[in-house]
């Protein structure tokens, strides 16, 4: 009898481990999954973007194209990099990032069957598609046709002493697109590509644009609807005019230690803004103090 009942104990006692290493086991698979989750298929809200943004490898890639690559729906990290996955309605691809220096970044993009290699240089804003170099060239910028009041000794002391986080966005910091009605720099630029943007997919067109023009918001429709005129136009150059608005209220766009400026890009399908534009796009520069 006193073996059985050291069976039945051992049994329960078993029973009892068993239940909580379970119960262990499945919590250890729920909190790892939700890590990768968050980790992976982060579907970039406020802080996912915030945590690519401000990513070690991220901070070598410039501006524009730091914005758009944090609007990807999943990011794996890998060694000295990152893979993107874009997929949404207007395109699918994936985008291997490889850090190989301190301002050099490879990024290998895989889209419509198509590969794509874009290098990108973050000390000079330039970089080569397959090996061609992407051309900027401004031609105008003009500070005498602005009647902006600079207030500058706010911002060379918010510029002076402490560092500043850039991005772009949709919607302005303070109050709507009428406030923002104060006309300050123009700027005109050229884009030369090597090939036609057609032979292009929609993400390394988009990701030369944050090369070429830093300020355009990363946005899938705004890329899309430019990208499908120069591509059915089979266009390799193209140009825009960006002028800058500045909030009615606060004309250095700074205030109380943010920024906020709006960017009103007119694009052509051909050089020197020749021609009728093909679209206007509207997008605000925003800063903060770190």
């Amino acid at each position: 009898m006193k073996y059985k009942g050291e069976t039945r104990f051992s049994i329960r006692t078993m029973r009892i481990i068993s239940r909580r290493t379970v119960a262990t086991i499945i919590s250890i698979v729920i909190v790892g999954t939700t890590m990768m989750s968050n980790l992976v298929y982060a579907d970039m809200n406020d802080y996912s973007r915030e945590t690519i943004a401000t990513s070690s490898v991220l901070t070598h890639l410039p501006s524009g194209v730091r914005d758009y690559y944090s609007t990807a729906e999943s990011v794996i990290p890998i060694e000295k990099g990152n893979i993107y996955y874009f997929d949404n309605d207007l395109y699918k691809s994936k985008v291997i990032e490889r850090y190989l220096d301190d301002n050099t970044t490879e990024l290998t993009i895989e889209e419509d069957g198509n590969t794509t290699i874009i290098v990108v240089n973050s000390s000079d804003n330039t970089c080569t598609i397959n090996g061609d170099r992407l051309q900027v060239v401004d031609t105008f910028y003009s500070r005498e046709e602005s009647n902006t009041k600079v207030e500058s000794g706010n911002n060379d002391i918010i510029l002076k002493s402490a560092q500043v986080r850039y991005r772009n966005a949709t919607a302005p910091r303070w109050g709507t697109v009428a406030n923002y009605k104060t006309k300050g720099e123009i700027k005109k630029s050229n884009i030369f590509f090597d090939a036609s943007i057609a032979s292009l997919g929609y993400t390394a067109f988009f990701t030369a644009l944050g090369v070429g023009c830093p300020v355009v918001a990363a946005v899938a429709s705004i890329g899309s609807a430019l990208y499908n005129i120069y591509a059915a136009a089979k266009v390799k150059k193209i140009s825009y005019t960006d002028t800058l608005y500045y909030h009615n209220s606060y004309t250095s766009g700074w205030h109380n230690g943010s920024y906020c400026v709006m960017h009103k890009v007119v694009w052509y399908k051909t050089i020197d803004q020749s021609g009728k534009s093909v679209k206007t796009t509207t997008s605000y520069r925003i800063g903060d103090v770190i």
